[in-house]
């Protein structure tokens, strides 16, 4: 089937609203929630308890988490893949080509670290705690490396995208507004990925404490 020249617009507007407010909240959640292990892994295991207290958690990950993710994902190939007049890959804008090739690098990660984590054989036959399974991936130097780098390319990919959100659906119209808004969204790549890399530290630190913490999900 031949690669389509063009994603429909409206297309085009669900990718970027999937990825801006369901998905962008979860990821500040998340980094949110492991940047409590900085101030000791029992306030991390108390917010983590709670949290697998809430009664609709379930259906709150697959509808605001999976279901998002697979659409962004979905419509994220179709832009990847798609070609100008002569059939070559689009590289008319090259913001949207590194946002395209920051997207096809987090694929990968983001498949490991759900597979290797929530839906591991550990967890799912065994029942292993998934903050101990966590801990032990970033206690050595190329866990830490690739965990961090899977963030980083999380935090960049959030940021850089807001641009592109925000004239897409009209919050920033004219040049002085897109480079405010761009400004931004590498400030907030910035912090989110310092405090994604200091969590990841931080469970580093404190393995052999988060180890013995009763099993709760990862958060």
């Amino acid at each position: 089937m031949r690669i389509p020249e063009r994603t429909p617009e409206g297309l085009r507007r669900i990718h970027s609203l999937t990825g801006v407010v369901p998905l962008a909240f979860f990821l500040l959640e998340h980094l949110a929630v492991n940047a409590t292990v900085l101030g000791g892994a029992a306030r991390f295991h108390g917010l983590v308890r709670w949290l697998d207290r809430t009664p609709i958690r379930g259906l709150l990950e697959i509808g605001l988490i999976a279901v998002p993710l697979a659409i962004h994902t979905g419509i994220g190939v179709l832009l990847a893949t798609e070609v100008d007049a002569r059939g070559r890959p689009d590289r008319s804008d090259p913001r949207a080509a590194i946002q395209r090739l920051t997207g096809v690098l987090l694929l990968p990660y983001l498949i490991y670290h759900v597979w290797a984590t929530r839906l591991s054989p550990e967890v799912l036959k065994g029942g292993a705690d998934l903050v101990t399974i966590m801990a032990k991936q970033v206690a050595s130097a190329p866990g830490f490396v690739f965990h961090a780098l899977g963030v980083a390319l999380a935090s960049y990919h959030l940021g850089h995208g807001l641009r592109s959100f925000a004239v897409r659906w009209g919050l920033a119209r004219g040049a002085a507004a897109e480079r405010a808004v761009s400004r931004l969204g590498l400030a907030l790549s910035i912090v989110l990925a310092v405090v994604g890399v200091a969590s990841l530290a931080a469970f580093a630190r404190h393995a052999d404490v988060v180890a013995i913490a009763p099993p709760g999900p990862l958060r």
